[in-house]
């Protein structure tokens, strides 16, 4: 395993060093400026992503200094967090497997990496949420809490997660409660201060879950994702309220990655990082119920297929070393002349929508498990 995690190690660094992407720029623009300038200005993160990076801001200092790729740093910490977490869930002849698919994902080096979106941060509290479970319900809510407080996508799912840990309806609305409590209070202390619109800094246009349908192809697969969507998150709420078992892991880790997967899919929003929250279960199941290894790994590349072709050249991938890619077109414009990538893209999408209900029903058909260390 050593060996993983030093190519991993090396994989993050060499992503860090040769990408650059304006959304970094955009998630610690105004906290440095509130530190160095004293200027709040309305951003679209909530209240404790503008606090942490405001913390961290002297490293955003020391990037101009020796390079924007120590921003990407801190990642790291929730990064082999995420991996401590899922060696704690898995008994050790799982942790390899895991390691592999989680430590070697592209899709995890893509968003945190190149891109440096802030959701491995709320994937790391998300899954801490599960570990937590067994000991206190409460304090695994709390865990929750403090992703929706990062970033709000999360607070879709919440009702299921607390349906399914509370044993009636007074202490499913008391884990509503704490599940939201981090965000609102928060929210509360924002509230006053001039230039911070608490409303949209938590709910971004782009966060809210739309149905759209339409006539053309991508319209109309909107339409049924989003109906799937839907219809899927209402089963596994369902599911969560009328349970007779116990609570355990494995069945709260069931409840978050199908209500996330469901949402994921409903999103009429198609970019890739709505599925690094779901991540770290989607391993967790990978290599629990022991899901085809070419299966798992072509469905990340048909989500990278679906979902990255509107990145252009001049974000990042290239700039360090040539310079001159600022002038050069993005994917789908430099591919157009010989096939529209746009139809790829959602073939792309479509299958890879269809191969995880497929893991999705795999979950809840088959026979169950009582324990995660069974």
């Amino acid at each position: 395993m050593r060996k993983i995690l030093i190519i991993g190690l090396i994989l993050r660094l060499a992503v860090m060093v040769f990408t650059l992407h304006g959304d970094l720029f955009f998630i610690w623009g105004g906290p440095v400026k509130f530190v160095t300038d004293s200027v709040l200005s309305k951003k679209n993160y909530p209240p404790l992503s503008f606090l942490t990076f405001a913390l961290l801001s002297p490293l955003y200092l020391l990037g101009e200094k020796i390079g924007w790729w120590v921003l990407r740093l801190p990642y790291l910490f929730f990064d082999l967090a995420i991996v401590k977490l899922l060696f704690k869930l898995l008994p050790k002849d799982k942790h390899q497997p895991a390691l592999v698919l989680w430590w070697l994902n592209p899709a995890v080096l893509f968003v945190t990496y190149a891109q440096g979106q802030i959701e491995i941060i709320v994937a790391a509290f998300l899954l801490l949420s599960v570990v937590l479970v067994k000991r206190s319900k409460n304090l695994a809510l709390l865990a929750y809490s403090t992703a929706v407080a990062y970033k709000t996508i999360p607070v879709f799912f919440l009702p299921a997660a607390a349906a399914y840990l509370g044993n009636n309806w007074r202490q499913r609305a008391k884990l509503l409660f704490i599940g939201i409590s981090v965000p609102v209070i928060l929210g509360l202390i924002f509230w006053k201060l001039p230039g911070f619109d608490v409303i949209s800094s938590y709910f971004p246009k782009a966060s809210r879950p739309q149905l759209a349908c339409g006539l053309r192809p991508d319209a109309a697969w909107k339409c049924v994702t989003g109906s799937v969507g839907l219809l899927g998150y209402v089963v596994v709420l369902l599911m969560g309220l009328y349970r007779k078992e116990k609570v355990h892991e494995f069945m709260y880790a069931k409840i978050l990655f199908s209500a996330a997967a469901f949402y994921a899919i409903g999103s009429s929003v198609t970019v890739i990082h709505r599925y690094i929250m779901l991540m770290p279960l989607f391993v967790l199941w990978a290599v629990k119920k022991k899901w085809s290894a070419k299966l798992v790994w072509g469905w990340l590349i048909l989500i990278f297929l679906g979902l990255n072709y509107t990145w252009p050249l001049q974000e990042g991938l290239i700039k360090y070393w040539y310079p001159q890619a600022i002038n050069k077109l993005a994917l789908r414009e430099a591919v157009a002349p010989l096939v529209n990538y746009e139809h790829i893209a959602l073939a792309a999408r479509m299958i890879a929508d269809v191969i995880l209900v497929r893991f999705i029903l795999s979950l809840w058909l088959t026979h169950p498990v009582k324990k995660l260390h069974s």
